[in-house]
């Protein structure tokens, strides 16, 4: 009798994608001496399986994402977008990017500390001050309703840390007290991801596509914890719940046209 070897299934092979990424970081730290040039290496792992397991109409960068407003971020270590970026982008060479073109952003930790995890959040305050201009003739989906959407303004901020320093306790601590610091502004990182330990979500008031509700029916609201032994798959899921997905029929490079003309001298007649 020939005996048929089944397939791994969904979670084995998430558990085995994460095993090599963490492999790859093991590489990374033995090819280079200088923290920068680690960083770097992690960061172009991180992009790469991105780039493998996201949907077709994605493409994974990196760069600055500008919005009409004239506002700007840092330097992002990972940018998602989708056809409605009007530029293309290399692999692993910074872009400048169009927040309306861009489904979801992040940045990469080699270690998480707590220096690390402040800069994570004064950089993810820098992205979520960006906001997509919306035209009447742009078509929006989404789960919940989109008036009450917060990804559909601001696209989704993740953070992704391959090793860790920090007690989850004080993660959770510093991302509720940043919360309870925002004020009127809008939430800022809205996921941390941490291999080989688990994820925090900042699950909003609660009504998000993706939310937690306990044993007694009450939804859970702001960040919350959980353990993991596929962080990458729950990147993933997590991606496919909270990014959005806008189609305007105007390429909207259009509506930077006024920065673009600003500086313009026009003959008139």
């Amino acid at each position: 009798m020939v005996s048929v070897q089944q397939p791994p299934d969904l979670r084995t092979l998430l558990q085995i994608k994460e095993a090599q990424l963490r492999t790859s970081l093991d590489e990374v730290r033995a090819k280079f001496g200088q923290a920068g040039d680690r960083g770097s290496g992690v960061e172009t792992a991180v992009r790469e399986f991105l780039r493998l397991h996201l949907p077709r109409r994605y493409d994974v960068g990196e760069g600055e994402v500008i919005d009409t407003l004239g506002n700007r971020s840092t330097q992002t270590d990972v940018v998602i977008s989708d056809e409605q970026q009007p530029f293309s982008s290399t692999e692993d060479d910074p872009s400048l990017f169009i927040v309306e073109g861009v489904a979801a952003a992040g940045e990469v930790k080699s270690v998480l500390t707590t220096a690390e995890l402040a800069d994570t959040l004064a950089k993810a305050h820098r992205f979520k001050g960006l906001q997509k201009y919306s035209d009447a003739g742009s078509l929006t989906f989404s789960a919940v309703n989109p008036a009450e959407d917060r990804y559909f303004v601001r696209p989704p901020y993740f953070a992704i840390a391959l090793d860790n320093q920090v007690a989850v306790e004080t993660i959770l601590d510093r991302l509720a007290a940043d919360d309870r610091d925002r004020g009127d502004n809008p939430i800022g990182l809205d996921a941390l991801f941490v291999l080989g330990q688990g994820f925090a979500a900042n699950l909003g008031e609660g009504t998000d596509t993706l939310n937690v509700r306990l044993e007694d029916g009450r939804r859970v609201n702001g960040w919350a914890w959980t353990d993991s032994e596929m962080v990458l798959g729950d990147l993933l899921f997590w991606l496919a719940a909270s990014t959005r997905r806008t189609i305007s029929f105007i390429n909207p490079i259009v509506n930077y046209l006024g920065v673009f003309m600003a500086d313009r001298n026009f003959r008139l007649p």
